[in-house]
């Protein structure tokens, strides 16, 4: 279940004046005294995907309405399509080319493969430059590592809700499919919808999707029997890399 879009943008907004304004009057920043300040927007995935279009275009749209006096530079790493080492060492190499001489004052992130990807190269990229993150799955992965200067807005799904609903519509049902690819964020679904589980007593069995092709995927939704409720989270690219 996504954030509502508005007021999920309305929080990185507040987020972000705050940080701005810790920025412009911190006197021991380079980047204080610029003229304009600069916000990266650093997404996971690709531009197109419906999900990073409107983060993006509502981060535009909303500052757009306040101020004139900022720059802001839109960055994919497109991990749908890509994610191995190398090529985040690359994306790395390219970011230090990039921004060695042009810092931003603050940073967004969409979902977590950007935000590992910051947790990774972010003190040598970007030090002492504030984070702010949107759509983090489960933050307790993350308790650790998170610094003074990194906030952000979690996106979270309730399921037990989802669960009632769901017997309101029908009443029969015993079972829940949940779907989930390998990716970072379908884990986080996994380990977030196990957690629920044992704190809850729902009184139903759940499985979990395996690593297979969208074709044995939808073989075995078809196999399943008539009192389960098929739970789909995220299931953006299969085993056999198809996005």
């Amino acid at each position: 279940m996504k954030l509502n879009k508005n007021s999920l943008l309305k929080k990185i907004l507040l987020l972000l004046m705050v940080f701005l304004l810790i920025a412009a009057i911190n006197p021991l920043t380079n980047y204080a005294n610029k003229t304009k300040k600069s916000i990266l927007v650093l997404n996971s995935y690709h531009y197109g995907m419906q999900w990073t279009n409107n983060v993006v275009n509502g981060i535009y749209s909303e500052f757009d309405t306040i101020s004139s006096n900022l720059v802001i530079h839109t960055e994919y790493l497109d991990t749908k399509n890509f994610s191995s080492d190398s090529y985040f060492e690359k994306l790395y190499q390219l970011y230090q080319y990039k921004y060695s001489n042009n810092r931003p004052d603050v940073i967004i992130c969409s979902d977590d493969d950007a935000f590992n990807f910051l947790l990774k190269y972010r003190e040598s990229l970007f030090p002492n430059i504030p984070l702010v993150f949107c759509g983090i799955n489960n933050l307790e992965t993350y308790q650790n590592k998170l610094e003074n200067n990194i906030t952000g807005v979690v996106e979270s799904f309730d399921l037990t809700s989802t669960i009632e609903v769901a017997k309101k519509l029908q009443p029969n049902i015993k079972n829940v499919f949940v779907i989930n690819d390998f990716s970072i964020t379908g884990q986080e679904n996994v380990a977030t919808v196990k957690k629920n589980i044992e704190h809850n007593n729902y009184n139903l069995n759940f499985t979990f999707s395996k690593k297979s092709s969208i074709a044995e995927l939808i073989n075995d939704i078809n196999k399943l029997p008539d009192d389960t409720m098929v739970l789909l989270m995220t299931f953006n690219k299969d085993n056999l890399g198809q996005v």
